[in-house]
């Protein structure tokens, strides 16, 4: 698994990878509407969040469908509603002249922006035409092997949604795809917690020695967090303008203060992983001062009385200089007091033998 560059806007790149932050990706490839407007403001939102990237998806209805009759039901902040798929992915849909619109936008606000390329050859070519940086491939496009050959070919990085295949049906196309840079993102359809199996994301990496994130399916994010000490390298997190508005995904889309705020935490999270050592916060050591102890006289003491459980004891504040740290307590135990000490006097090393 190896990190690998995006893209650059004015001379920064951006990369994906273990050793770099996590790639934050805006998912709006639904919640756009694919209406040119909304899809500006959701690209202005993202970007002044802090998210990399925004992600939709190419809709091609008569590539993806070969029974029209097909419906999908989904649910909305009103209730449950019904669609015929293939009128719905009809109206989900940019020309080629609207993509590179966006396109030029998402570059005017130095965020990156790529799509699924579900249903045929034709995504991949848009895809390509448009130069944007990596193809994904949504979970439901898995098993599509032409498909696979075809992105093969192109050479661009792929970001792959795998909650849907068995370990042998990923084994296929990632043999397929093997000389590609590939992030393999985990996700799944399911409220079931015990078949959620967040732990699949370290075994990823290690099964198919790729790069592994995690595709958010809704507003929770535990799960996000968890991805995160588990080594995801990209997250996907679903974002609308409003939960109100019709249409699907809507209702698992944050609104843009809340994408916002989760942003801020999957960065502080990162940050909090630190690295694989034992070390206490600068904080931590300056409080030392005041809360670690040193050994204190618990009563007074005579010269040449011996030192005792009976007459020392470890309480704060640290030691300094002389005095004896509450860790070498046994130190001093059975040594002779050279000189007098009163009740808290802290034990010195020189006043003892």
């Amino acid at each position: 698994m190896k990190t690998f560059k995006v893209g650059e806007f004015e001379g920064n790149p951006t990369y994906i990878g273990k050793d770099v932050p996590i790639f934050i990706a805006a998912e709006i490839g639904v919640t756009c509407n694919y209406e040119m407007d909304r899809a500006k403001k959701l690209i202005d939102v993202a970007a002044d969040a802090g998210a990399n990237a925004v992600k939709l998806a190419f809709h091609f209805p008569d590539d993806l469908l070969s029974d029209h009759s097909v419906e999908y039901t989904y649910p909305t902040v009103h209730g449950e509603r019904t669609e015929n798929m293939h009128e719905m992915f009809s109206y989900l849909r940019f020309t080629f002249d609207e993509w590179a619109e966006l396109k030029a936008y998402a570059d005017s606000k130095k965020i990156f922006m790529f799509a699924s390329v579900a249903g045929g050859f034709t995504g991949i070519e848009w895809a390509e035409a448009l130069g944007l940086p990596m193809h994904k491939i949504g979970a439901w496009d898995l098993l599509d092997i032409p498909q696979w050959r075809r992105l093969a070919s192109s050479g661009k990085p792929l970001i792959i949604d795998v909650g849907t295949v068995t370990e042998e049906e990923m084994a296929v196309f990632m043999d397929i795809v093997d000389e590609l840079d590939t992030v393999l993102l985990h996700e799944y359809h399911s409220k079931d917690y015990t078949q959620m199996n967040l732990r699949s994301l370290p075994y990823i990496e290690e099964r198919f020695e790729t790069l592994a994130g995690f595709s958010s399916p809704n507003r929770y994010d535990v799960n996000d967090f968890v991805s995160i000490a588990l080594g995801a390298v990209v997250l996907e997190k679903r974002l609308t303008l409003d939960r109100s508005t019709p249409g699907h995904h809507h209702i698992l889309g944050k609104h843009p203060d809340e994408f916002k705020e989760w942003v801020t935490n999957v960065r502080q999270a990162e940050m909090a992983l630190g690295t694989r050592k034992i070390q206490p916060t600068d904080k931590d050591i300056e409080e030392r001062k005041r809360f670690f102890k040193r050994v204190v006289a618990t009563r007074d003491i005579a010269v040449g009385e011996i030192l005792s459980a009976d007459n020392v004891a470890c309480r704060r504040p640290q030691q300094s200089g002389d005095e004896v740290g509450s860790r070498d307590y046994d130190t001093v135990i059975g040594r002779v007091a050279k000189t007098a000490f009163t009740k808290n006097d802290p034990i010195t090393q020189s006043a003892i033998e």
